[in-house]
């Protein structure tokens, strides 16, 4: 993150190029495998989110959280994570690979107390 606010400034990048940089480059590597390690709070995440969308605005830390992000029009990245994880399900669902269809529905059984 600090190389692509060293960057910016050396560049003069308006807000949206930025946060294009951002969803493609730092993201992209938050959200590796969120599909799998599932749907939690990821304190780090939203911080690292939060600071950047108010570096972005040029605020102050302790301005609000939601209008930061409504300013930015950017989505929380709790509810990113759940899209993902909702589109990797719903793939699963939909699938018609025997080995990852038989571990979906092997997983789900377990959740639902089930006997194999």
């Amino acid at each position: 993150m600090f190389s692509l606010k060293s960057k910016a400034n050396q560049m003069c990048l308006n807000a949206k190029t930025m946060s294009s940089f951002f969803n493609s480059y730092i993201c992209s590597t938050l959200h590796y495998g969120c599909k799998v390690w599932g749907n939690h709070n990821a304190n780090d995440i939203k911080k690292l989110h939060l600071d950047f969308t108010k570096y972005v605005l040029g605020v102050k830390r302790t301005t609000t959280t939601a209008m930061s992000c409504i300013e930015t029009g950017r989505l929380p990245m709790k509810v990113v994570r759940i899209f993902r994880i909702l589109k990797f399900w719903f793939m699963l669902l939909q699938t018609n690979d025997g080995t990852l269809k038989m571990c979906y529905n092997i997983e789900k059984k377990q959740k639902l107390g089930c006997k194999y």
